[in-house]
């Protein structure tokens, strides 16, 4: 009698369960081989509906975000998810919403705001506004980010930072939040990410 391990054709990417098929009994190695390139391919095809970057997930290389009608991109980890809404923010806020995330330790959202006045406060105001665990006492400090410097709030103790950006007269909010052990590398990523945004005009 096979073991469920033999019976189940099972891929998976670094952190979660992807495409499972069961194997056919007694059935010839060809078939066998055929039931694994199709478990394969249907893989292959579910990569970028679940938000992956099929070149990156191949290369292992670093994936690069353009968003030409607000003007700005960034690069981010290979092996993690995006996703992009608009016009749906939390608590009947509208905005722009790109979400990065590694599924389950780390996630970015890139939140951009139009209809305020682009003031710092009115953006941490927002920021307090639109998530349940931002705070109004967290000190604001002007840290840079490869060739910018952007006024950043950085939690103590539970792996939040937020990035303030004032641009267009739109407000870009980078929210970071991670659960990852390590939050010093978590942090060490998100800042690399950080540094990676370039800023152009405007479509």
């Amino acid at each position: 009698m096979r073991t469920a391990a033999e019976r189940w054709l099972v891929f998976r990417n670094p952190h979660y369960h992807i495409c499972q098929m069961e194997l056919p009994r007694n059935r010839s190695k060809i078939t066998r081989v055929a039931y694994t390139l199709a478990a394969l391919f249907i893989t292959l095809l579910s990569l970028p509906l679940q938000g992956y970057d099929l070149k990156g997930l191949l290369t292992g290389e670093w994936v690069t975000y353009h968003n030409a009608s607000y003007g700005f991109s960034l690069s981010y980890p290979h092996n993690w998810r995006r996703f992009e809404s608009g016009a749906e923010g939390s608590r009947g806020q509208e905005y722009q919403r790109l979400s990065l995330g590694d599924r389950w330790n780390s996630a970015l959202t890139v939140e951009i705001r139009e209809g305020l006045t682009p003031t710092l406060e009115s953006a941490i105001q927002w920021a307090i506004e639109a998530h349940e665990s931002a705070r109004r006492d967290v000190p604001v400090v002007d840290m840079p980010y490869g060739a910018h410097t952007f006024p950043t709030r950085l939690y103590p103790g539970n792996g939040i930072k937020e990035v303030f950006v004032l641009r267009d007269n739109r407000i870009f909010l980078f929210r970071f939040v991670t659960n990852q052990p390590d939050r010093e590398s978590a942090l060490e990523t998100f800042d690399r990410i950080m540094s990676s945004v370039v800023f152009t005009d405007t479509e």
